[in-house]
């Protein structure tokens, strides 16, 4: 049996898989060449600004329209954004969830992020149908202070900057609805409050799907409006690959999917079981068939965070089988020039005032709270079983096969062809099945002889369902589940088509708060307040008439500049711009 399991072998691809069979999930045919003619996706992002130091937030909100138009439905729930510099070495990756056709987040710069222009893309995975120049890309600048700041020149104007380094047009920059944002006064005092009043002169409040609003520190706005993409040429989607393969729609949360094959020859493999189990405090398991293609392809709903998985394949004494799964970020780029970050002196005074800022932020700012997290509480993943049995009530038995023998009499070991087989007493039928599946901490095995090799004191229980359950599509009229006390298997030794990754699942989102100076105890605290960005709101709610927003000012005197962008439900983009000072 040992040797049988050592024939599976996993591969996690990290890179474009070569062999077009094995770069996605299904194979193209007439109903899905089809679909990707009538239906494109494309996706808007904006930040807060376009100027940040290394360590910094970047605030965004991403609108997903459909066929350039907002839609009434979500095809996608899940939008991937990257960081990345020229050489498409990737900064950060991110997974965000779609909620009515937006996602909104936030996420940190890596303090040791080096000077220089920087690209972020937002994309879904249906997308990857797509050239990766239909993916939305901006350009913003990062500038780490431990360095010396290059250049003598003034900044250039960093969309024109970013047309030349992606070949791509500008997109969000033309025909777009004007929005009329006014601050109840011109200038303000620090810790004061400020009400902005945003109109919509050429169209109705309902026509708008979303609006953000940015108030940040003048000079870090350069070109706020602005970012590039193509919009997808329904007629020319797969004509450069015709064999190349369609990336399903994530209708259903984060999803990750693979194909088996056999090693040598290289070819697919049909029906063939696979299992993956998610580890932790919300335990999943899933079973799935491969399909004519071998592929297969698992939604694991909206976890949050980074979760251990298990996948495999059982083995196969005659075949030597390959698990290839699929990367979950793309590694498709446009062509990338860099683009040289030139300062001049009025910027390294901005510069050096955004350092104080951010240092005396990360002094004073109050402790962060976590996000609350919506994901559902664990739960027996089969229900309650119909035996358990923990070790410690009962007198210890010299081995397993011993205790399944004594103490869990639903569960029988019969040595079967030179090897132990585990059986189950269906009650249902009152006869006696092959066991279908054994999981040990959550995670499939098969392998008899080495988990009756365990010694019992380091198994905490074991549960048997007896009773046939219907998992998805799969039948399974028995179950039998060992939990270890250290959570470590046991000792047991998985063999080598066994793999266990670290794989990302949503970020969560987090809220933008400011100081607030309601009562003049907190207008005469002492603790400091100097802010770069003074206010992000990344869905603002439209009402029939105008709409008033309200924040407070800081302690940082100067210019701010207020960028109001956002979607109308034809996919028309709406663009506003005014301006506050502080004395």
């Amino acid at each position: 049996m040992i040797l049988k399991m050592k024939k599976v072998i996993l591969h996690i691809f990290l890179l474009v898989l070569t062999g077009s069979f094995l770069r996605a999930q299904i194979p193209v045919d007439d109903e899905n060449t089809g679909f990707l003619k009538n239906l494109t996706e494309q996706v808007y992002i904006y930040t807060d600004r376009n100027m940040y130091l290394s360590g910094e937030e970047v605030w965004f909100t991403a609108y997903v329209v459909i066929n350039n138009t907002f839609p009434v439905f979500d095809l996608s729930k899940i939008i991937y954004l990257e960081l990345f510099d020229a050489t498409k070495k990737k900064i950060f990756k991110g997974k965000f969830e779609v909620l009515e056709g937006l996602a909104a987040g936030s996420f940190q710069i890596p303090v040791e992020t080096t000077t220089g222009n920087y690209f972020i893309r937002a994309y879904t995975k249906y997308q990857r149908n797509f050239s990766p120049g239909y993916y939305t890309t901006k350009l913003i600048t990062i500038i780490n202070p431990e360095f010396p700041l290059p250049g003598q020149e003034q900044i250039a104007d960093t969309l024109t900057r970013e047309k030349e380094a992606l070949g791509l047009p500008i997109w969000g920059s033309k025909d777009e609805i004007v929005v009329m944002i006014q601050a109840d006064k011109s200038v303000y005092r620090k810790r004061e409050p400020v009400e902005l009043k945003i109109h919509l002169p050429d169209i109705l409040p309902k026509e708008i799907e979303g609006l953000s609003v940015s108030v940040a520190r003048r000079g870090t706005l350069s070109q706020p409006n602005g970012f590039f993409t193509s919009i997808p040429d329904r007629s020319a989607y797969l004509e450069e690959d015709l064999n190349k393969l369609f990336w399903i729609p994530e209708t259903r949360g984060v999803s990750i999917s693979g194909i088996v094959t056999l090693n040598k020859p290289l070819k697919p493999l049909v029906g063939v079981s696979v299992y993956l189990s998610v580890l932790g405090d919300n335990p999943q398991m899933h079973i799935t068939q491969t399909k004519e293609n071998g592929v297969f392809i698992f939604s694991l709903g909206y976890l949050t965070h980074v979760h251990e998985i298990f996948i495999g394949v059982e083995p196969d004494d005659e075949k030597e089988i390959m698990l290839l799964v699929n990367n979950d970020f793309s590694n498709d780029f446009t062509h990338l020039q860099n683009i040289p970050v030139s300062i001049d002196t009025t910027y390294k005074m901005l510069i050096e005032e955004m350092l104080v800022n951010y240092q005396s932020q990360k002094i004073f700012a109050a402790p962060k709270t976590e996000a609350t997290d919506t994901t559902q509480t664990s739960v027996e993943i089969f229900g309650r079983p119909e035996v358990s049995v923990r070790l410690a009530d009962y007198i210890d038995l010299p081995n397993l096969e011993n205790i399944f023998f004594e103490l869990v009499p639903t569960a029988i070991i019969r040595n079967t062809d030179g090897r132990k087989v585990l059986y189950v007493l269906n009650p249902e039928t009152n006869r006696i099945f092959t066991n279908q599946l054994l999981l040990f901490d959550h995670v499939p095995v098969f392998d008899i002889d080495a988990v009756l090799s365990i010694p019992p004191a380091k198994i905490e229980k074991i549960d048997v369902i007896n009773r046939t359950h219907y998992f998805g599509d799969n039948i399974l009229r028995s179950m039998v589940m060992m939990n270890s006390k250290a959570g470590d298997f046991g000792g047991y030794i998985f063999p080598e088509g066994s793999k266990f990754i670290d794989y990302q699942t949503i970020t969560r989102g987090k809220k933008f708060e400011a100081p607030t100076y309601e009562s003049q105890s907190k207008k005469n605290s002492r603790i400091p307040d100097f802010r770069t960005l003074l206010y992000w709101n990344p869905e603002v709610s439209i009402s029939q008439g105008d709409t008033t927003l309200s924040f407070y000012t800081s302690d940082n005197k100067g210019d701010y500049d207020i960028i109001v962008r956002g979607v109308t439900k034809n996919g028309k983009t709406c663009f506003g711009k005014g301006s506050i000072t502080i004395q």
